[in-house]
């Protein structure tokens, strides 16, 4: 299906041809339509999954936002990316498949509403990672980020269509039809954005059908892209086969259920990908857990996904692909629940596979031990586990492998008290061994088995540092001899980049009121990480943490933090991804430094103004010299370095795309990563090497973000200075522009035409395929002009003044 599409500017710029086949002889060009022979020479591709790639670059001089997409093509797979920077050291923008209204096929590729500044070269890359056809496409820029690409949510009669409200104030219509539709024969909803929407809600719709959008916001160019495809929910024969209509189901039941007439479900894996289509119920929780299974009761091999949320905003919960108590590949999980909160379950199917399944819902108010780990040493064994359980007991049975529960050993204690963890004694070297744990919240409440958890003792004995509560002592000036070869594992929490997974050794000191410095620095022989903790072994609490340290050979550790006096430290020697090896440990107290900066904690982050696009002209100064480094884990882009940041914060304010500017003065290259807050931080995205704006799309409106700044730190520290813009109303470059208003909506003879300027003397009208349909003089009064129509067909037209110079208008005749 060939999608409709309206750019302002189409009208008037001859279709071009000329590309690049490098970022370096990338063609300059301006808004427009223009056809590529398709990226089939030149080696330039940017991905690793592609070739070539047709360049173009983009510069403005006026700040705005700019629509990149080959909706307008229709037929050949495309992939686009946008980047700044310099073509030998580019940094991406942007990046898009097949988002275009339909998706795939044909695949055509849509990247809107990104903000663009003057002085800034932006490179446009349409790489060959599908097709090395020819295609067409289409640059627009206009003053809003536009509502592209809308975001729909559904049940069996509605469909509610929701893109950010920005600019508020600005007009927008939304018309909904079955698809394939002519637009100005559907349902149409107008109004004012901030105000009437969005979102916006249809209803009465029929259940399990196809229907197309069509979404516009006046942004003073007339761009339209469309129509957008969505199906309401529901299928007639499967009641229960989206979210929406899930069935209710009890503690206590067990359901028949088949998934072979069931739809595909587009929801985010959890605990298990989404392979094969599924069907919903749902269910109260207690406060304690829930097992749901459909253990040696299915035809075929089942999956089960638990979530919790909305069916518009799920929130995974666990899942179960394959349980190791569960024969022919069936299913069993088990969650911990909250009294009164609704949980979603999807029962689907791996790889495709369909068919008919027995689903048991069973309840305990005792919720059951989570994450068990057994770290065995020759003699010994210790037990970890999380207890959601706020009292009563526990017993941890163990056995040989394979042994029946009832018939092993037991140890037991009051949770919390006398574990976790618990250390399993008298165990004999190189045995194979298993393990169960329960806990009995009391009046015969028990909870759910855990188990079997396998595990193995040593031959050899382990270093008596092996064990929290037997940490070596070390202290300032200190240099220590250690073999994780002879250490444990012990699950700790992750600091910075530290993650715990290998055996390590522990240590302790007491803190001088100094910068403590502890490494490995070049005194190792294996991949080491170091690890510091407050607080007790049962619950250590990050400090610091250290994987990779800058100017420290191979893959050594090195980590400063402030000691404060009397305050005991716990330090764990470990290794990445299970190595291990012989070290030497070495501590060094210094006094601190004089200028720690105010913005060293996430708490503490600077508050960074919002200035309008193009008016980056007072930044905001900023240093990491003298700071620490977080005790938070590293964020997903940079996992293993030694991080030294800083933190700021800005607010999104009425706009969902902001361009963040981090420029080096003194300091080293500089990364840089956006978060929610500082109590739980959730990460959003992160840049490494930044080395030009970085444009963030999609972000929460009247939102507080934090922006944490970094690099290795040391030689590496210095000055920089931050800038967040964004599309603020002063940053409108052309205020005589006039935006357009045109109602009624829909129209039948007369057209009432507002915002009109003064200078404004042609009015164009346009069908969507952008032909001239009439061309007459306009008069104007007061700013308002009308329009006779009353020979156009019914249909959705573009009015256009001054060939667009004067503002372009979408208009709907029905009658």
């Amino acid at each position: 299906m060939r999608h409709a599409l309206l750019p302002a500017v189409l009208f008037s710029t001859i279709l071009a041809h000329a590309q690049g086949d490098l970022c370096t002889n990338a063609v300059l060009i301006g808004p427009g339509l223009y056809t590529a022979d398709g990226p089939s020479t030149g080696a330039g591709a940017t991905q690793g999954n592609a070739t070539n790639a047709d360049w173009y670059a983009f510069e403005t001089n006026q700040p705005g936002y700019i629509t990149v997409n080959s909706c307008v093509d229709g037929v050949t797979d495309t992939r686009v990316l946008i980047h700044t920077g310099t073509c030998t050291n580019l940094t991406q923008l942007a990046i898009d498949d097949d988002g275009c209204p339909g998706g795939f096929p044909p695949g055509n590729s849509l990247v809107a509403g990104l903000a663009v500044v003057p002085g800034v070269t932006y490179y446009i890359e349409w790489d060959d990672r599908w097709s090395t056809d020819g295609f067409t496409w289409d640059l627009m820029l206009h003053d809003c980020p536009g509502p592209y690409p809308p975001t729909f949510s559904t049940t069996d009669s509605s469909v509610t269509v929701n893109w950010p409200a920005q600019p508020a104030g600005t007009l927008f219509s939304v018309e909904l039809g079955p698809a394939g539709f002519t637009p100005g024969t559907g349902t149409l909803i107008t109004g004012t954005v901030g105000v009437d929407g969005p979102p916006v809600t249809f209803t009465g719709l029929t259940e399990g059908t196809a229907y197309e959008v069509l979404v516009d916001v006046n942004c003073g160019q007339g761009m339209s892209i469309g129509p957008w495809p969505v199906t309401t929910a529901g299928n007639p024969l499967v009641p229960n086969d989206d979210c929406i209509d899930a069935l209710p189901i009890a503690c206590g039941d067990t359901v028949q259920g088949s998934t072979t007439d069931a739809f595909a479900d587009a929801v985010a894996g959890c605990g298990t990908g989404i392979e094969a289509p599924g069907i919903w119920y749902s269910f109260t929780g207690v406060q304690g857990s829930a097992t749901l299974s459909t253990c040696n009761a299915a035809t075929y091999d089942t999956r089960i996904n638990v979530y919790t949320g909305s069916c518009g905003n799920l929130v995974c919960v666990g899942g179960n692909d394959d349980s190791p108590v569960c024969a022919d590949y069936t299913s069993e999980v088990t969650v911990l629940t909250d009294a009164g909160i609704t949980y979603f379950v999807l029962v689907q199917g791996y790889d495709g596979q369909t068919g008919d399944f027995a689903l048991a819902l069973s309840c305990n108010s005792c919720a059951p031990p989570q994450d068990v780990v057994a770290s065995p040493s020759d003699t010994q064994a210790i037990v970890y586990w999380t207890s959601a359980n706020a009292s009563g007991t526990f017993t941890v049975e163990h056995g040989p492998a394979g042994f029946t529960p009832g018939t092993g050993t037991v140890v037991s204690g009051a949770i919390g008290l006398n574990g976790p963890p618990v250390t399993l004694n008298g165990l004999t070297p190189g045995t194979d061994l298993e393990l169960y744990v329960q806990e009995d919240c009391g009046g015969g409440d028990v909870s759910p088995l855990v188990g079997p958890i396998a595990f193995t003792t040593l031959l050899d004995p382990v270093a008596t540092n092996a064990f929290c509560n037997q940490a070596a002592a070390i202290n300032c000036g200190d240099t220590l001899l250690g073999d994780t070869n002879e250490g444990l594992f012990a699950p700790a929490p992750t600091c910075a980049s530290a993650a715990v997974s290998a055996p390590g050794l522990w240590y302790i000191f007491i803190g001088t009121g100094e910068d403590a410095t502890l490494f490995t620095c070049d005194q190792a022989s294996f991949d080491t990480r170091i690890s510091v903790f407050e607080g007790s072994c049962g619950s250590p609490v990050c400090v610091a943490g250290n994987d990779d340290a800058v100017d420290c050979p191979g893959n050594t550790s090195s980590v400063t933090f402030f000691a404060q006096n009397g305050v005991e430290y716990l330090v764990l020697v470990h290794g990445y991804d299970g190595a291990t090896g012989t070290f030497l440990l070495t501590l060094s107290c210094a006094p601190p430094c004089a200028n720690i900066p105010t913005n060293d904690a996430c708490t503490g982050a600077t508050p960074v103004p919002t200035l309008p696009l193009g008016a980056c002209t007072t930044p905001t100064a900023g240093t990491n010299v003298c700071a620490y480094g977080s005790p938070l884990p590293n964020p997903p882009c940079d996992p293993w370095s030694n991080i030294i940041d800083v933190w700021y914060s800005f607010n999104t304010g009425d706009t969902s795309s902001h361009v963040l500017t981090l420029e080096a003065q003194s300091a080293a290259t500089l990364n840089m990563a956006v978060y929610t807050d500082c109590a739980t931080p959730a990460y959003i995205d992160c840049f490494t090497e930044v080395v030009g704006p970085v444009t963030m799309n999609g972000l929460p409106l009247n939102t507080d973000l934090l922006v944490r700044v970094w690099n290795g730190g040391g030689a590496d520290a210095g000055t920089f200075t931050l800038c967040d813009q964004a599309a603020l109303p002063t940053a409108v470059a052309d205020l005589s522009r006039p935006v357009l208003g045109a109602f009624p909506v829909p129209v039948s003879d007369v057209l009432q035409v507002t915002g009109v300027s003064p200078a404004a003397r042609v009015a164009d009208v346009l069908d969507l395929q952008g032909r001239l349909l009439r061309s007459t003089a306009l008069r104007s009064s007061g700013g308002r002009a009308e329009l006779p129509v009353a020979d156009l067909a019914n249909g959705t037209y573009l009015l256009r003044l001054d060939g667009g110079v004067n503002g372009s208008v979408r208009f709907v005749v029905a009658r």
